[in-house]
């Protein structure tokens, strides 16, 4: 094989695992919307928990992969549970507010720091 073919195979499966991560988020986001009725702004939050979970569960505890991504579906799951418990619930039916709500949760959990 010469280096123009690996380029391209490499480029392809960089291509297709990244639009893999925007069909998984685009599908959360249309049953999200579909069945609650909620535009959630914190969506990709949401996702980088759950890759940020991974990372620290790999990095800093020496936990194998693959017992990782269920620990961070847990984690998120939790976290979103509780978020949906504590101000969503409260908000169904009131597009605007939903998303004022949820980019509220976006900046919370996105905190910049210098």
């Amino acid at each position: 094989m010469d280096i123009s073919s690996i380029a391209f195979a490499n480029s392809l499966i960089l291509g297709l695992s990244i639009a893999g991560i925007f069909f998984v988020a685009a599908l959360g986001l249309t049953i999200i919307y579909g069945t609650a009725g909620v535009i959630n702004m914190a969506h990709g939050e949401f996702i980088m928990l759950g890759a940020y979970t991974v990372y620290a569960l790999q990095t800093f505890m020496g936990v194998p992969y693959f017992l990782c991504i269920p620990v961070a579906f847990v984690v998120v799951g939790a976290i979103g549970f509780a978020i949906e418990k504590s101000l969503i619930r409260y908000l169904y039916n009131r597009p605007l507010d939903t998303l004022l709500a949820t980019w509220g949760c976006l900046l919370c959990l996105f905190r910049e720091r210098a």
